[in-house]
């Protein structure tokens, strides 16, 4: 049955986009837009039903992500029209047939954007035209030689709406180039620290020298926009004072710890009090902070010390915010377990919320883990798993 001629009010074109932005198939995107009202679609959805209805388009090159090479061979002016429905555009600089017919013809609407994959930053423009301004990913596949730092500057001022930049170098790298990297690495980043606006997260594996020039107490203060933070402290030594003075200044609200066994308490006992989001993976712990305002916890192949549990337990008896606690992918002893398992009635019996639990429970904890169950005064989920199955109670 043909949908009603007349649409609802609230079902305008620019509404019904934003659905159509929202699905990841283009026969889901056809079929949404055919059983809409036609004065739901405007000239642009009803091109992109051209489009997509192309006997000739591959519909899995058009939409979610729509490749330029793909409108080669579309009709130009449906193309034109299409544009501002689009979701993102792909363009390759090995797309040469492509750039003479749209890349400096065909216009993006501001709010297009394109993800660039490009080798010589130096032919950014005059590669991707019209469609430079556009681009809001930048991939560079560098074969040999770096860029050169000021043609490298110049790309990046041509895409003013840039927001993730990814750079591989394919080349093979000698030996003085790892020796100093390191070393010179530190100075950029913190620059790029301190005149950055915009930037929100970070992540930093494997590089210690870059970590200690974080927390070096000569370094500029942790950004306060930066409020994802990833730290892999492997092979780096953390004085617990600077740790405490950067990292307590910051507005950091979600963290990220551990790699590969490595000892994170004197981080952990730095952390910022304002902190909601924690997980620690596969490190060695001796303590744990009071955290007041944490909802989220996650341990995952922790060690922890009978000190650190202790500090664990006591944190969740007063702990007023936590909603979530994982720890199923914990192995812990019996006895560390029950003292978790012991504190968990009091805990989540004066939550107003509903709590989330995640615990591994041997056949040696299991009767204690019934027993926290029956003294609990709400009902909340928490799922058992145990070695040989998992059930939920």
């Amino acid at each position: 049955m043909r949908a009603p001629a007349e649409s609802a009010p609230w079902l305008l074109p620019p509404i019904v986009l934003q659905v159509v932005h929202c699905l990841y198939a283009a026969k889901d995107v056809m079929a949404f837009l055919h059983a809409v009202p036609i004065n739901a679609r405007d000239e642009a959805l009803n091109a992109l039903v051209a489009l997509l209805a192309d006997a000739n388009a591959v519909p899995e090159h058009l939409w979610p992500l729509t490749f330029a090479d793909a409108l080669q061979s579309a009709d130009a002016a449906t193309v034109l029209r299409a544009l501002p429905a689009l979701r993102k555009l792909r363009a390759r600089e090995d797309d040469h047939n492509v750039t003479a017919n749209v890349f400096h013809v065909m216009a993006l609407p501001p709010t297009t954007p394109v993800e660039a994959y490009i080798s010589d930053v130096r032919n950014l423009r005059e590669t991707f035209g019209l469609w430079a301004r556009n681009i809001v990913t930048l991939n560079i596949d560098i074969e040999e030689d770096p860029s050169d730092q000021r043609d490298l500057a110049a790309a990046l001022m041509a895409c003013p709406k840039l927001e993730a930049l990814a750079i591989e170098w394919f080349s093979e790298i000698n030996a003085e180039q790892l020796d100093t990297f390191h070393a010179r690495l530190p100075k950029p980043w913190q620059h790029a620290l301190r005149t950055t606006s915009t930037l929100g997260t970070t992540k930093l594996a494997f590089a210690s020298s870059v970590l200690d020039a974080l927390l070096d107490p000569s370094s500029p203060p942790v950004p306060r926009q930066l409020h994802t933070l990833t730290l892999s402290p492997q092979d780096t030594w953390v004085d617990e004072t600077y740790a405490s003075d950067k990292l307590a200044s910051s507005a950091v609200s979600r963290m990220t710890l551990g790699y590969d066994d490595c000892y994170v308490t004197p981080i952990m006992t730095a952390l910022p009090p304002t902190l909601l989001y924690l997980t620690v993976s596969y490190a060695t712990m001796t303590r744990f902070p009071l955290l007041p305002q944490l909802q989220h916890l996650k341990l995952e192949g922790v060690t922890l010390s009978s000190n650190a549990v202790a500090d664990l337990t006591s944190w969740l008896a007063s702990s007023p915010s936590l909603l979530r606690l994982d720890l199923n992918h914990l192995a812990l002893p019996d006895d560390q377990l029950q003292s978790i398992l012991d504190i968990l009635p009091p805990w989540l019996s004066r939550q107003k919320s509903m709590c989330c639990v995640r615990l591994t429970v041997t056949e040696a904890t299991a009767m204690v883990l019934a027993r926290t169950i029956v003294e609990m005064r709400n009902t909340h989920e928490m799922s058992r798993v145990s070695t040989k199955r998992r059930s939920k109670l």
